[in-house]
């Protein structure tokens, strides 16, 4: 776009990599034409001192790329690509797998058990009804769709024994009314 030479170097983008702040331009290609160049924005302006080109560097809000992808999260980009922000995937309701350490009173399982459990996005909706005047709602759960019997070995801290205690969990998950 606008090729400043200074001293045999050439200073500005696109035509090659540098940073010049605020460098008063003898000319421009169109007053208040602006561009954008690896995450910064330019402007060409006039000043009462000439005509200058300012530079304005896009500020993102902090981002844990990890911490998104560890819940499930898919990475996206926007302002122009300098950006990045975390987007869930709408989940359908299904059985998923929790570690948790079991608690009974004063007893405890020695490490983490896996228990199914159900999780997700069901459909549901208000529509109006103009015979009672009313909204009508139709929501459905992520429920169990069956269970079974979990027994889990828990140790007493009170006495020193191990007591069997049994967890019911989803054999499945669906959508269901209420």
């Amino acid at each position: 776009m606008i090729q400043v030479q200074q001293e045999e170097t050439c200073c500005f983008p696109p035509a090659c990599e540098c940073s010049c702040e605020n460098l008063v331009m003898p000319t421009c290609e169109v007053e208040g034409s602006t561009w954008h160049y690896n995450c910064t924005t330019f402007e060409c302006v006039k000043t009462d001192e000439g005509t200058m080109i300012l530079n304005y560097s896009m500020v993102c809000p902090p981002f844990n790329e990890t911490e998104c992808k560890m819940n499930e999260g898919i990475v996206k980009l926007y302002n122009k690509g300098c950006c990045k922000i975390c987007k869930r995937e709408e989940r359908i309701c299904q059985k998923v797998i929790i570690r948790s350490i079991i608690r009974k009173q004063d007893c405890i399982s020695q490490s983490s058990i896996n228990v199914a459990s159900c999780d997700g996005k069901c459909p549901s909706a208000t529509i109006f009804n103009i015979n009672i005047e009313s909204h009508l709602r139709f929501c459905k759960c992520c429920r169990e769709n069956g269970v079974r019997n979990l027994t889990v070995p828990l140790y007493c801290s009170g006495n020193g024994t191990e007591v069997l205690h049994t967890l019911r969990e989803p054999i499945d998950c669906t959508c269901q009314w209420n």
